[in-house]
């Protein structure tokens, strides 16, 4: 259910922001025929959990509406504390043997009831170098945020024709539009409101994923907090600092703050990596998000990881349908669209 014959809707239910993406298919060329988002309702979201689904329904029913779509299936991602992905390893078996014993070898790793949890995996052939054990990717989403997807998009008049991972969603439109990677290790992450989603890619199969806890908000809180000012005035400082402009010192300290939170963050994860990943070197990050465009954000973080940043272009593979966007549009959506393009991207038998 988690890893590649209809077209489908692609449904990214973020935190923030709700996307929905279509994309039409000729030969092994893709366009980009839609896209629309609107911010997600407060509470209707929380740590990735569906808490109102009919109000995310009605969402995402007028999102489809915005699409003058005909489509009738879509792909949706799930992200959060429901989901765990780790990479473990277990005694080397015949591969026809792993389905029947990684439900076993799962129980020591998801802080869930085994019954409460489907669970996939994946065999990372490329990393295992003990000839006794092999490598696994383990996979497990509760079965309870699966149905709540189920139910979320029935009640938009959709069927729930893939349920996917949103970071493996991302991974799909990083490997589609960055080919080169193919032969490279490369981390990407894509920071939204309230979490950053962090893989590592080794040879384009995702090797490592965690969500941490920070993005774009943590620049807002720490702005909220030293400025005595409103969550919306706290947003319209963090987007309009820049190079150009006259920030004042009180911002530019809330911003370095947060960077220093951000980066800490980051940096921690690709340590947390080499050390259980030993002998793999991350050769660049592949960013997105909307939280990324805070002032110097990404710059500092490279600083930080000493590694270069390269900002996914989700335009590299899929093109646009002439005359349907304008330019700024279509800026947006390269800066915040890549999961809903990555779930777009997948097709009805998908697994």
């Amino acid at each position: 259910m988690f890893f590649s014959n209809k077209k489908l809707i692609g449904i990214d239910l973020g935190s923030s922001m709700i996307k929905a993406a279509e994309i039409n298919f000729s030969g092994k060329k893709a366009e980009l025929v839609g896209f629309s988002m609107t911010p997600t309702p407060e509470g209707a979201m929380v740590g990735g959990e569906i808490q109102q689904p009919g109000l995310l329904s009605e969402v995402i029913q007028s999102l489809v509406a915005d699409l003058h779509s005909k489509r009738k299936q879509a792909a949706i991602g799930l992200w959060g504390t429901s989901v765990v992905v780790k990479k473990i390893s277990i005694p080397r078996i015949e591969e026809k043997l792993i389905a029947g014993q990684i439900r076993w070898e799962a129980e020591q790793y998801i802080p869930f009831d085994i019954e409460d949890v489907n669970i996939d995996y994946k065999i990372l052939k490329d990393l295992s170098v003990a000839p006794e054990t092999m490598d696994i990717l383990l996979v497990a989403a509760k079965k309870d945020a699966i149905y709540m997807c189920q139910d979320t998009l029935q009640g938009a008049g959709l069927a729930p024709a893939v349920i996917d991972l949103s970071s493996f969603a991302l991974a799909n439109c990083v490997q589609r539009n960055h080919p080169e990677i193919s032969q490279m290790t490369v981390a990407v992450m894509d920071m939204g409101a309230s979490v950053t989603n962090f893989m590592v890619l080794e040879k384009g199969e995702v090797i490592f994923y965690r969500d941490i806890p920070v993005g774009g908000l943590t620049y807002t809180s720490e702005i909220q907090k030293s400025m005595n000012v409103s969550y919306e005035e706290a947003e319209s400082l963090k987007l309009g600092a820049s190079d150009s402009g006259a920030n004042p010192d009180e911002l530019l300290t809330a911003i370095k703050y947060g960077h220093d939170m951000v980066s800490e963050e980051i940096q921690n994860s690709i340590e947390f990596f080499m050390n259980t990943t030993p002998g793999i070197q991350i050769q660049k990050i592949l960013y997105s998000g909307g939280g990324s465009r805070t002032f110097k954000c990404i710059s500092e973080i490279s600083a930080k990881t000493n590694l270069p940043m390269e900002k996914i272009n989700i335009f590299n593979y899929i093109s646009s349908k002439a005359g349907s966007f304008t330019a700024e549009f279509l800026e947006e959506v390269d800066q915040v669209g890549a999961v809903a393009m990555g779930l777009a991207l997948r097709k009805v038998g998908d697994t």
